[in-house]
């Protein structure tokens, strides 16, 4: 039925049928892609069965292409924008930028969609932290390769400030999947296993600094929780927990919040605050890891 076509071109010469579940169907212009694309300039081509078809069918009626490997959500928005209908883009925190990415990617799309994608991850960046707790790390991991590729460094500091904070999941399990940089996303994996650690120590020094004593050569740790608190922990769990977890034990710590809020001085309270410092020494430099 037509009603199931959405129109990029009133006169476009190809139905795009879209992705494996939901299909979508796209009327779009050849002369744009091709122009917006090597490798559509290629299918549309006489030496590909796509341009044939094309060559025969589209003189009279549009003709009929199938794309089932590629997501329709992404294909619909790289369609949006190559035909110059931005303003139908869902909202930014909607948008399926990794997905885009993938099949900018696939296509030699990127240099055509790369500033509207730039503009529209900003207003979802700037938007971040009333989303950020709902996030699973894949989804994260996701944002953060979708930014790489498109060149946004500071929404990759962000999302990958995230990756260190707020989960311990092993994030190589993503590195073999459907990379658009493989490199760069074992270096971020690694990367971010290194400063995880190095959040880890500025806690533990920290924690040392507040809750030790020293008498003589002996040096005592006092580190007990409040009653109310439910959740039993060992010390197994300071190097299992995601850093963000860590900071929640601390503040839930008897000695640690006894000692620095018994102080007067404000000054001397502000330099054993730890989630600025955490804060401070996450998330990665996009253009360190491509040197």
């Amino acid at each position: 039925m037509k009603d199931d076509i959405i129109t990029m071109a009133a006169d476009g010469d190809i139905i795009m049928n879209v992705g494996p579940h939901p299909i979508k169907k796209f009327r779009v212009h050849s002369s744009i892609l091709k122009a917006s694309s090597r490798v559509f300039s290629a299918m549309l081509g006489p030496n590909f069965a796509e341009g044939q078809q094309l060559l025969v069918d589209g003189r009279q009626d549009p003709a009929t292409i199938k794309l089932p490997e590629d997501d329709s959500m992404a294909m619909e928005a790289i369609f949006n924008i190559l035909h110059h209908h931005i303003n139908r883009l869902p909202e930014p925190k909607d948008i399926v930028y990794y997905e885009i990415a993938i099949a900018a990617n696939k296509y030699d799309l990127a240099p055509h969609i790369r500033y509207i994608m730039l503009g529209t991850m900003t207003d979802f960046v700037n938007d971040f932290d009333k989303i950020k707790h709902n996030l699973e790390t894949r989804q994260v991991w996701q944002l953060a390769m979708a930014s790489a590729y498109f060149g946004h460094a500071h929404a990759f500091k962000v999302f990958t400030k995230w990756l260190v904070i707020n989960t311990s999941d092993d994030l190589s399990i993503f590195t073999h999947t459907n990379n658009l940089n493989q490199v760069l996303a074992l270096k971020t994996c690694i990367y971010i296993e290194v400063q995880r650690k190095e959040c880890r120590q500025l806690v533990f020094d920290k924690i040392m600094e507040v809750c030790s004593t020293t008498d003589g050569e002996r040096r005592t740790l006092t580190f007990d929780l409040r009653e109310t608190e439910e959740d039993n922990w060992d010390t197994s769990r300071f190097f299992a927990a995601s850093i963000q977890d860590l900071l929640f034990y601390v503040e839930a710590s008897v000695t640690y919040c006894g000692n620095t809020l018994g102080w007067d001085m404000q000054d001397e309270l502000d330099a054993y605050n730890l989630v600025h410092p955490v804060e401070e020494l996450a998330g990665l430099n996009l253009a360190g890891l491509r040197d």
